[in-house]
């Protein structure tokens, strides 16, 4: 089956809880609750969102889904906040 992409007229918004699905390290299949913090990038950018969760190698390339399972972006990086 497909996935089914989230229509852009409903964007991603802040405290969204959305799901990351990956294959990290020698876990398998994982998938992780998460929250929105920001449907921006750090310094604004359209194209990026923040959101809370442990992402490690294995999750990039992997989807991350709203609570209807529907795509709303695909994991890229992990930043490090301090």
């Amino acid at each position: 089956a497909a996935a089914e992409l989230r229509d852009a007229n409903f964007p991603v918004e802040k405290d969204e809880r959305v799901v990351t699905v990956g294959y990290p390290g020698r876990e398998g299949l994982t998938t992780r609750e998460a929250r929105v913090l920001s449907p921006t990038g750090p310094t604004g950018e359209q194209k990026w969102l923040q959101f809370t969760d442990t992402v490690q190698r294995g999750n990039s390339g992997g989807p991350l889904l709203d609570q209807s399972a529907r795509v709303v972006g695909v994991v890229m990086a992990k930043a490090e906040i301090y």
